[in-house]
C-alpha cells in the first residue's frame, strides 16, 4: 500500500462504481470510464507489501465502469443539500451503541469526548513508533467533511478536494443517491493497474521517491517531515496528478478510499491454490447468517414505506390548501431563479423540499404570499381563509421539517445496519453468473446449430458427388468416378 501524504481522515469516499448491464443512463455515465474484464493475479507484488496481500490468487473480475475520480466536496455537497443528510462525524456519538463494538469493561470516555467529531492528522515533531497510529491520530471534536481539520476550518477554497471524514455508511448512502455502488477490492486492484501486469504501482516499477510527478504522496520520514516536493502538503485538488491505463486519476495517494468488501486479515488464503470466482459462493451466501439478517433488515425498510405515505399525505394536504395563492404568486413573484424553482416544487411535491436548508426561502415564499393577497395582487376567492390556511402551514412548517428529518434518519440508521451484509458483492456474482449461463445457452444453441449444418452437410455430399461426375463425364471422353474419404 502507498502511503498517501496527508491523510485528514480515517473515513474516506471510494471511487463510485456501477455494473456493466447495458441499462445504465447516459448522465450517470459521463463522468465514469468503462473498466473490462479480464483475469489477473492478485496481491502482493514485492517483499514491501503487507502481510495480508498474500498469497497471490488469480481472481476473475467483471466488466464496470468506474468514476474517473475521488468524490469531491462540491459532489459531495450536492447530496448533502438535496437530502439533509448526516455524515457519521456529525452525528453525537451514542455510548451505549459504541460500547457493544468496544472490548468489554472498556471504561466510558468523558462527555466532552462523546461529541461529534473524527481523527485528524497531526505532524509529529520527531521519528515516532510506526506502530502506534495514536501518536499521529488525534480525535477531534467538531471535525467532519465541512471541516477537515476542526472546528475553524472549512472547505470553501477546496472544493475540488475529495471529500473526507466519511465512515462506510455514509459512502453507502451517497453512492446509492447517486445510483452507483462502491468497487470491491478486486475491481479496485484490476482497475488500479490500468492494463499493466504485475507492477508494483499503478504508474510502474520506479520507485516512491523518484515518483513525485506520479501521485500525491508523502515525501520524506513519516509522520514528522514532509519536504513537499510534489507541490501538496495535505490533499490535492483531483486531476492535479497523470490518469492510469483506463483513465483514472488518484489511484494511488492523495487519499485512502472505501471497498464494499469486509477486511479479514486471512482473506487472500481462502483463495491459495484456486481462481476466486462468483458461480461457486452464491448459494452459501444465501444460506449465511448475515444475508438472513440482511432480509430482515431490508423488510424493516419496507415496512417504513407506509410511515413516509402517511407523512407524505399530511404535507400534501396541508398545501393543497395553499396552492391557489401560491399558484397565483408564482406569476406575480420577483423571486430569484432557485427561490422559484422552490416555489414550484412547493406546488409540486412539498414532502420533496421541506429539508432544513430550505425553511427560511420557504418561510419567505409564503409570507410574500400573505402580502400580496393583502396588497391585491394575488387575487384569491376568500381571503381571509386563504390567510388563515398560510398562517396554519407557517405553524406547522417546523414540524413538517422535524418529521421528515427523523423519518430519513431512522431509515439511514436501518439502511446503516444492512452494512451487515455485502450484498453488492452478492448482486455482482448473480449477475456474473446469469451472463455465464447465458453465455453457456448460446454457445450451446450455436453449437447444435452447427451440428445440424453438419449433418444436412453429410446428407448432401453424395448428391454433389454424383452431380460432379455427371458434369465431367459430360465434357470428357474419359470416365470419372469420385470417392469420397
Amino acid at each position: 500500500m502507498i502511503l498517501s501524504k496527508f491523510i485528514v481522515s480515517l473515513f474516506l469516499i471510494l471511487f463510485g462504481c456501477t455494473n456493466n448491464n447495458g441499462n445504465n443512463d447516459d448522465s450517470i455515465l459521463n463522468s465514469m470510464v468503462l473498466i473490462p474484464s479480464g483475469e489477473f493475479i492478485m496481491g502482493g507484488k514485492s517483499a514491501d507489501a503487507y502481510h495480508n496481500e498474500f498469497p497471490r490468487h488469480e481472481v476473475k473480475v467483471s466488466s464496470f465502469y468506474m468514476d474517473q475520480t475521488e468524490v469531491t466536496n462540491a459532489e459531495f455537497n450536492k447530496f448533502v443539500k438535496a437530502t439533509g443528510y448526516k455524515t457519521m462525524a456529525e452525528r453525537k456519538i451514542d455510548w451505549e451503541i459504541m460500547k457493544a463494538q468496544v472490548p468489554p469493561d472498556t471504561p466510558r470516555p468523558p462527555d466532552s469526548l462523546l461529541q461529534a467529531g473524527s481523527l485528524v492528522f497531526i505532524q509529529t515533531i520527531n521519528n515516532v513508533n510506526l506502530n502506534n497510529y495514536s501518536q499521529w491520530w488525534k480525535w477531534t471534536v467538531g471535525a467532519n467533511w465541512r471541516a477537515p481539520e476542526g472546528s475553524g476550518s472549512s472547505i470553501n477554497n477546496i472544493m475540488d478536494h475529495p471529500v473526507v471524514h466519511i465512515a462506510l455508511e455514509d459512502a453507502i448512502s451517497y453512492a446509492k443517491w447517486v445510483g452507483k455502488r462502491l468497487p470491491t477490492e478486486a475491481e479496485w486492484e484490476w482497475a488500479a493497474m490500468g492494463g499493466i501486469q504485475n507492477a508494483k504501482y499503478p504508474w510502474g516499477n520506479q520507485t516512491v521517491k523518484e515518483s513525485i510527478d506520479k501521485a500525491n504522496l508523502w515525501q520524506g520520514s513519516f509522520p514528522s517531515n514532509n519536504s513537499i516536493l510534489d507541490g501538496f502538503y495535505g490533499t490535492a485538488p483531483v486531476k492535479s496528478f497523470p490518469k492510469n491505463g483506463y483513465g483514472l486519476y488518484d489511484i494511488a495517494g492523495n487519499v485512502w478510499e472505501w471497498c464494499s468488501d469486509w477486511y479479514d486479515y486471512n482473506y487472500y488464503k481462502l483463495f491459495e491454490n484456486q481462481i476466486a470466482d462468483n458461480q461457486k459462493d452464491i448459494e452459501s451466501i444465501k444460506n449465511s447468517a448475515d444475508y438472513k439478517k440482511f432480509l430482515e433488515i431490508n423488510s424493516k425498510l419496507d415496512s417504513m414505506l407506509s410511515e413516509k405515505n402517511k407523512i407524505k399525505n399530511e404535507i400534501e394536504e396541508q398545501f393543497t390548501k395553499i396552492s391557489r395563492p401560491l399558484n397565483k404568486y408564482v406569476y406575480v413573484s420577483s423571486l430569484d431563479k432557485p427561490q422559484k424553482k422552490l416555489l414550484e416544487n412547493l406546488i409540486k411535491s412539498p414532502y420533496d423540499v421541506l429539508i432544513e436548508a430550505n425553511r427560511k426561502d420557504i418561510i419567505q415564499i409564503l409570507e410574500s404570499t400573505k402580502k400580496g393577497i393583502q396588497s391585491g395582487s394575488v387575487s384569491v376567492k376568500d381571503s381571509d381563509k386563504s390567510l388563515l390556511q398560510i398562517d396554519e402551514t407557517l405553524s406547522l412548517l417546523a414540524s413538517f421539517i422535524e418529521k421528515i428529518s427523523s423519518f430519513h434518519q431512522s431509515k439511514n440508521d436501518i439502511q446503516s445496519k444492512l452494512s451487515v451484509f455485502d450484498n453488492e458483492q452478492l448482486r455482482q456474482k448473480e449477475s456474473t453468473l446469469s451472463k455465464y449461463e447465458n453465455d453457456k445457452s448460446v454457445l450451446e444453441s450455436k453449437t447444435k446449430s452447427a451440428e445440424k449444418e453438419l449433418v444436412n452437410t453429410t446428407e448432401l455430399i453424395p448428391k454433389w458427388i454424383k452431380s460432379l461426375e455427371s458434369i465431367l463425364n459430360e465434357i470428357s471422353a474419359v470416365q470419372y468416378v469420385i470417392k469420397a474419404e
